[in-house]
């Protein structure tokens, strides 16, 4: 499993359905295996259930009956049960996250389509410009991004975008702007940036905005709008994600 680093985004991944699916068959024989790792999945779980639906004083409600329950001595028993010092550790972490997240957290992860949890996956920002190197607020963008701290990223990738400088890598920032406002809970408006990388005709990157703009459609329940995306990668020889369109489509139709 993930090192201590990663070990709560592994558990996000594996919860979101973003894991390719070696990963996640690997994941999931694990948690047959490790009945800590299955009640830390547990545990993050409801931590983003509530963080989703309750508010933060529901959050600290859940979180304190967790810990109330782990840890409060039952009145009726005789002898004091010993709890394992890393499921102690685990679920002490986990309590200290929750509280951490509702004021630091840019967002509340939103609920996934099942189909977009299978086949979602966040676009990788890999800035490429033709003779010169990305300037300092781009960067900052890029690394705002990468940290998926999504909310701060918005602001800079919409200020670089109406820079004339950074027209080579206009399509790039689109696409980063799309997915960061989608992640943000603002599918709508991640939309037209997508739109804006199609009527360019970008070389590289329109494949990639019509396969966004399907998924963010099937997140809103717009399966007949996501159809005619679906339908253009899936008849693109050598399209990006030319099988993954074909596959969605047989699950629609």
């Amino acid at each position: 499993m993930a090192d201590k680093n990663n070990f709560y985004e592994e558990l996000d991944d594996f919860i979101f359905g973003r894991l390719e699916a070696a990963k996640e068959k690997k994941f999931r024989e694990a948690l047959e295996a490790d009945s800590e790792l299955a009640k830390a999945v547990s545990l993050r779980k409801d931590l983003h259930d509530g963080m989703k639906e309750g508010g933060r004083r529901t959050l600290k409600k859940e979180l304190g009956g967790i810990y109330k329950e782990l840890y409060e001595p039952q009145k009726e028993a005789k002898v004091k049960k010993m709890i394992p010092w890393r499921q102690l550790l685990l679920v002490a972490s986990m309590v200290l996250f929750g509280l951490f997240a509702w004021w630091f957290w840019p967002q509340a992860t939103q609920s996934l389509d099942p189909i977009l949890a299978e086949h979602y996956q966040p676009f990788n920002l890999v800035l490429a410009q033709r003779g010169k190197p990305a300037d300092k607020e781009i960067n900052q963008a890029a690394q705002l991004y990468h940290s998926k701290n999504y909310k701060a990223a918005i602001p800079i990738l919409e200020n670089a975008l109406k820079d004339s400088a950074n027209e080579d890598l206009h399509a790039q920032l689109r696409l980063a702007l799309a997915i960061a406002r989608f992640e943000n809970g603002d599918t709508e408006k991640a939309f037209q940036p997508l739109h804006q990388i199609i009527e360019s005709n970008d070389l590289f990157l329109s494949d990639q905005a019509r396969w966004y703009l399907s998924l963010f459609h099937l997140q809103l329940d717009q399966n007949e709008s996501a159809i005619p995306y679906l339908e253009f990668l899936a008849n693109k020889n050598g399209a990006d994600k030319n099988a993954e369109a074909k596959g969605i489509l047989k699950q629609l139709k």
